[in-house]
């Protein structure tokens, strides 16, 4: 149900939604529209009073909204220039939200960059744990040759590598990051770090090793580099 509302000198519509919720809730969506839920018990005087109250964030919201680019912020997830969508919410209510297609980010300020990264790496972290663990078993079955026993896996957020083999503790640590690039090279990356319990150093020995596992290696790096390309404007986590 669309309402009309004036705040301060402005007109502006909202979207009513009657719920089976016990606050009223009030959304700013990402193109500026107002969005507000309440029971429908509450009268529509109680909750335009509600509205009014944060009439002064809401100005300054829309008024944000209307000088940004829906689309201005994105993110690699598993190769895929995902949107990011900012909103503006209550105190106790801010987070972050994916369905597969967008992010959307709840944020007391759309501006607040820290804790927009805050959100982003914690997304990239709940993939990571899925996503990586997936294929580094994917790729054990694979590669199971080159090692005596199953390598342990560890992750976490690195700057300048994807991933690490540390032979002599039989274990593998992979960037959590690495869920940004498509899955083709994420096991890419999987793949060599197995190889090196073949030889520490990226030497003939090496790449024979990588030519009998990943015989297109050499287009994965590409591919790779080119996502490297993509990423190194974006912000780190």
């Amino acid at each position: 149900m669309l309402k009309k509302i004036t705040l301060g000198k402005r007109t502006i519509e909202y979207e009513l939604v009657r719920k089976n919720v016990k606050n009223i809730n009030l959304r700013i969506k990402a193109e500026g529209t107002i969005y507000v839920s309440a029971n429908k018990h509450v009268p529509v005087s109680t909750i335009e009073d509600f509205i009014i109250q944060k009439g002064e964030v809401i100005l300054r919201s829309i008024e944000r909204f209307a000088n940004k680019k829906v689309e201005d912020d994105v993110i690699y997830i598993l190769g895929k220039k995902t949107a990011i969508y900012k909103e503006v919410t209550e105190p106790g209510k801010t987070g972050i939200l994916y369905n597969g297609e967008t992010v959307r980010l709840k944020l007391l300020d759309i501006n607040d960059e820290e804790s927009s990264t805050y959100f982003l790496r914690k997304l990239i972290e709940h993939i990571s744990e899925e996503v990586l663990m997936r294929s580094f078993n994917d790729v054990y079955e694979i590669c199971k040759g080159l090692t005596k026993s199953k390598p342990v896996l560890k992750m976490g957020f690195r700057k300048t590598v994807w991933g690490t083999c540390h032979a002599q503790k039989n274990q593998i640590i992979l960037n959590r990051k690495l869920v940004m690039l498509p899955k083709e090279c994420i096991e890419a990356v999987i793949i060599h770090e197995f190889c090196h319990f073949g030889s520490m150093k990226h030497d003939k020995k090496f790449y024979d090793i990588m030519s009998k596992y990943l015989p297109d290696w050499k287009q994965k790096n590409k591919l790779i580099l080119e996502y490297e390309v993509r990423l190194s404007s974006y912000k780190d986590f």
